[in-house]
């Protein structure tokens, strides 16, 4: 088990160095959570260890499972539902794919873990105040209990054109009433990949496969390539992020998952359902390979 900002963790979204002598600010540092991330890279998951009076923060049906001593309490008492933010902020996180509900674990000792809906990795990032971070729809998973999870309009373009399934992204800050930094975990879709752009450095990024960046970054449209490359060469609008700054990035695309969790229902043929069986196999047949070969 390792603090979120050790030199031993792998894979650190915000360097040591800014985080370091931000946080010495503060008289009063939080504990940080405990946490290891196990099945990576493929069906990551994150067993979260609560110590006396600590909690998490889980989004709606993220907890794979917990582990709780035998105190006496009900095992109710370790879970407490509620609408962060009251019913408008509530609904308005549902724009950007998260639960409008969110569950409270704890207090500790015990572990909880969580995972996501679909195959890929996860990474814990920080967060600090007046500096966070937005996130593909449906990322976040799970953090410490002082940050907020809202929605934050990306563009009519990231919807449109950008591939993404909503103009709206995850924002994950940390709540105005705490002046204490944030630790978040949020997953992809495959591989998960950290961009540092120095200034001036662009990187273009097919469409659906944007995952992080500050919340103060903007996705702006850009083009691969001519008319021609756009007929034939099957590339063409993507998204354009200018340095400097950090993103990270997922190597497929979410969405190609409604095509099989959402198929269209096919026209049913003359002969009954024996007829129509053929085209159910073909069209998911068709979709499976839609994302073995897309991205």
């Amino acid at each position: 088990m390792i603090s979120p900002f050790s030199q031993e963790m792998k894979y650190i979204p915000v360097p040591q160095a800014e985080i370091l002598p931000a946080m010495s600010a503060y008289p009063v540092q939080q504990q940080f959570l405990q946490f290891e991330i196990k099945d990576r890279p493929a069906f990551a998951n994150v067993e979260v260890v609560l110590q006396p009076g600590q909690f998490v923060l889980g989004n709606g049906r993220e907890m794979l499972w917990m582990d709780f001593p035998d105190d006496g309490q009900n095992l109710a008492s370790k879970v407490r539902t509620h609408c962060a933010g009251g019913c408008g902020k509530s609904c308005y996180r549902t724009c950007a794919g998260e639960s409008a509900c969110q569950n409270t674990f704890g207090p500790g000792p015990g572990k909880v873990t969580f995972g996501m809906k679909l195959p890929g990795d996860m990474l814990p990032f920080g967060v600090l105040p007046n500096e966070g971070w937005m996130c593909a729809p449906g990322a976040f998973v799970a953090g410490t209990d002082n940050i907020e999870v809202s929605a934050q309009f990306a563009g009519c373009f990231a919807c449109c054109c950008g591939g993404m399934a909503s103009p709206f992204v995850v924002r994950i800050t940390v709540n105005p009433n705490s002046q204490q930094p944030g630790v978040f975990w949020a997953g992809g879709y495959g591989a998960l990949t950290r961009h540092e752009l120095q200034a001036g450095q662009v990187l273009y990024v097919d469409v659906g496969l944007f995952f992080a960046a500050s919340d103060k970054s903007s996705i702006n449209p850009g083009c691969v390539g001519g008319l021609f490359t756009w007929c034939f060469g099957r590339e063409g609008i993507v998204m354009k992020f200018t340095g400097p700054q950090v993103i990270y990035t997922q190597n497929r695309n979410p969405a190609l998952w409604k095509k099989v969790l959402k198929p269209k229902k096919s026209k049913k043929k003359k002969g009954g359902a024996a007829g129509g069986a053929p085209g159910g196999g073909a069209m998911a047949g068709g979709a499976m390979g839609g994302i073995a070969g897309g991205n």
